[in-house]
């Protein structure tokens, strides 16, 4: 539904870390948005999250240095829909997730530029009782990427060892279509995929489904 059965709106900063298990929507608003060592997940049918920033949403560990141990770890889905609208930049962390669950679910994310080290999936979710495995979950969903200037998919990670990871590969995934529109930074680019990234549709959910329709992939980019 479009209606939001929780809202938090702040004047300035919003941070927000937990675990939050919610039946129904909710709406995050500030001038800028941070979610680390965050959990939200949104089971009702129909619902969604949707977060809106003046400037920067910030989600995960965004700036990785060697040996930290701290939790940022972030996770977040919803059935119906995610979606983020920042007047800034919208930095997606190595170790952050988003996940639309249902069938004919999307997430959408518009942005000034959008930094994706994480894991964006239109159609899926994590499976805790799997090893925490990334799933599919639902056929036939939506992921747009709307970036004024840049659109980046990878970024630095850190390995199980706490190393660095300079190369490490974001992932941005729907079950059914992606579209993704991005305009070009000044050095004239629009869209970069790091050398381990994936940005793939897979109607079948590698297997998961029986695809009625075919997957549908469109970059459009001024750079």
């Amino acid at each position: 539904t479009y209606d939001n059965e929780v809202t938090l709106r702040v004047d300035n900063t919003l941070t927000l870390a937990g675990t939050f298990t919610l039946a129904g929507s909710l709406l995050l608003a500030g001038k800028d948005v941070t979610l680390s060592n965050t959990s939200i997940n949104i089971s009702g049918p129909g619902q969604h999250l949707r977060i809106e920033a003046d400037n920067d949403v910030l989600i995960g560990n965004i700036a990785p240095q060697a040996g930290d141990t701290a939790a940022t770890a972030v996770d977040v889905s919803a059935t119906a829909e995610v979606s983020i609208v920042a007047g800034g930049d919208v930095v997606v962390g190595y170790n952050a997730a988003l996940f639309s669950t249902a069938d004919a679910s999307k997430v959408a994310i518009t942005a000034e530029n959008v930094m994706l080290a994480g894991t964006v999936r239109g159609g899926g979710y994590r499976n805790s009782a799997n090893a925490n495995t990334i799933e599919w979950s639902g056929k036939n969903a939506l992921v747009t990427i709307d970036a004024a200037k840049l659109l980046y998919v990878g970024g630095t990670g850190l390995d199980e060892d706490g190393a660095v990871v300079a190369q490490w590969g974001g992932n941005l995934e729907s079950s059914g279509r992606m579209l993704i529109s991005a305009g070009k930074n000044s050095s004239n680019v629009g869209v970069g995929i790091g050398t381990s990234s994936k940005v793939s549709v897979d109607a079948t959910g590698d297997g998961t489904f029986a695809a009625v329709t075919a997957g549908y992939l469109q970059l459009v980019s001024s750079g």
